[in-house]
């Protein structure tokens, strides 16, 4: 008995045919040689452990992305297997896929293609074959569903382990969008009582589609009579052209590289001071990641001017007598647009006048520092844009009165308030002293 042992090749196929001969020596006559030769023919039965394993880099696809795949199929033998096919069905929100493959140890596979993976591949034992895809998540994409990769053996090959013969991964999706808002001023410098224009900008410089994002913009009580509009730019639409007070206001479409500005006009409360401080906000939709949330929002701080144009005027009587009482008017009337809170009066009358009272009235919104007085007008008052204050003074002219007497009045913006016209500040007028003289009447 004789006992044979070797290796079949690895990619052996078909039958295995091996044939022993007995041959009898020299001189020996063997009658029956025909059963001298046995001849064994087996089929070869191919067996292939096939394996495959998919990574993804970056290991949780981002919307508007690169990404990159590599399946990687092995054959753990002991047969070589020709014929396989690997088969990757991409999921629809990963486009422009191109893909490449390289084989190890007498492994052999296609090498390139584009779109979705359908190649056949030839394993040998230890052998492995590399596919390399590479593709762009759509910036639109919600969701990421899981997907299969699978090598599949040709009919006539035994696989042990068939389970290893699928992989499937994913699901998970990153949606990272850089929503970015500005916001400016007109004009420059704010006067209480006129109109102020705010430009918001917002601008989509991430990756992903925001549809949905919001728009944020809620107005002080300073500011009155707030209207607005949007437009879009670049795929970007607002879910309002227009509106009116405070603003909150969706982006229904708002893609990468998209843009939408928005016009705000209101009108500054004539009595505001201080600081008019408001603030824009840019809210990402729900799923959406901003890693740079600080520019999210824009504040502007503007400190308010007050501005007044003051006037001040006097009505005198043409004439007067010495010895007699004297009555005139002094009036302020503030133009605006700004409230003059702390304007002062000021009532000259000549030396040869003597005060003997004033009473103040006020209208529109004004009022006087005090209702009356019984020394030379020195007042301090508030005066409302088309409001006014008017004095009445009361006086005696002395007796050594003489000529044209001088009265002056002067208003003074308060501090910190610009007056435009302060030509108008200041009022001066005179009165006629005349005399009355008793003449003695003779007859003769």
């Amino acid at each position: 008995m004789i006992t044979i042992s070797g290796v079949v090749a690895a990619d052996a196929t078909g039958n295995l045919v091996n044939t022993a001969q007995l041959l009898p020596p020299v001189g020996v006559d063997d009658p029956t040689f025909t059963n001298n030769t046995s001849t064994l023919s087996t089929p070869i039965s191919v067996r292939g452990d096939l394996a495959i394993t998919r990574t993804s880099n970056p290991a949780v696809p981002q919307a508007g992305q690169p990404i990159t795949y590599t399946l990687t199929v092995t054959n753990a033998g002991p047969s070589t297997v020709v014929g396989a096919t690997v088969v990757n069905i991409f999921p629809v929100s990963v486009t422009n896929v191109i893909w490449n493959c390289s084989a190890t140890f007498g492994s052999a596979c296609l090498s390139s293609g584009n779109g979705n993976i359908n190649a056949p591949v030839t394993l040998a034992p230890g052998g492995s074959a590399v596919f390399t895809a590479t593709g762009v998540v759509s910036p639109a994409a919600l969701t990421m569903p899981p997907h299969s990769a699978i090598v599949t053996v040709p009919e006539n090959v035994d696989d042990p382990d068939p389970d290893n013969n699928l992989f499937t991964d994913g699901g998970g999706l990153g949606r990272p969008a850089d929503l970015t808002i500005s916001k400016t001023i007109a004009p420059a410098v704010v006067v209480a009582g006129l109109p102020v224009t705010y430009t918001i900008t917002v601008t989509n410089t991430g990756s992903a589609d925001a549809d949905g994002a919001t728009v944020l913009n809620l107005f002080p009580p300073t500011i009155s009579g707030v209207t607005w509009t949007c437009s879009g730019a670049n795929g970007a639409t607002c879910a309002q052209a227009s509106g009116s007070g405070d603003l909150t206001l969706s982006l229904p479409s708002f893609p990468v590289g998209g843009a939408a500005m928005i016009t705000i006009s209101g009108v500054v409360a004539a009595d505001a001071t201080g600081n008019l401080v408001n603030t824009a906000q840019l809210l990402p939709p729900v799923g959406v990641d901003d890693p740079t949330f600080a520019n999210n929002s824009a504040t502007i701080s503007s400190t308010l001017q007050p501005r007044t144009d003051l006037v001040v005027t006097q009505s005198l009587p043409v004439h007067t007598l010495v010895g007699q009482t004297i009555t005139y008017t002094v009036k302020v009337q503030n133009n605006g647009p700004s409230v003059a809170a702390g304007a002062r009066v000021s009532n000259t009358p000549p030396a040869l006048v003597t005060v003997t009272g004033w009473s103040c009235a006020a209208s529109n919104g004004s009022s006087c520092g005090a209702a009356s007085g019984s020394a030379p007008i020195d007042d301090i008052v508030t005066l409302a844009p088309g409001g006014t204050v008017t004095y009445t003074v009361t006086g005696v002219v002395l007796q050594r009165a003489v000529g044209a007497l001088p009265f002056s009045s002067t208003v003074a913006a308060p501090v910190g308030t610009e007056d435009p016209v302060p030509s108008n500040n200041r009022a001066e007028g005179s009165t006629q002293v005349l005399y009355v003289v008793n003449l003695p009447v003779i007859v003769r």
